[in-house]
């Protein structure tokens, strides 16, 4: 299970982190984003400490994907320093 991010700790878990951070930016009906997800479960283990793999629900609040101008699903986002 991916840990979910909310705009409340983006910042802390994402812009702030010293390692390398993968987003999967989904909503729960996205057919495409439930596949994805075991995926990610798989690269989170496999790259364990060198990666952090998170997600982030755009149906609870859209203002970090408008800020990433995400405009469709699933999005990921690997972000580093």
């Amino acid at each position: 299970m991916l840990f979910e991010l909310s705009k409340e700790n983006f910042n802390t878990y994402v812009l702030d982190s010293k390692t390398k951070v993968l987003i999967d930016f989904y909503a729960p009906w996205c057919k495409g984003c439930e596949s994805l997800e075991v995926i990610l479960e798989d690269i989170s283990d496999d790259f364990y400490g060198d990666l952090k793999v998170y997600k982030f629900n755009v149906d609870l609040d859209n203002s970090i994907p408008d800020q990433f101008d995400i405009f469709s699903l699933p999005t990921i986002i690997l972000f580093e320093k």
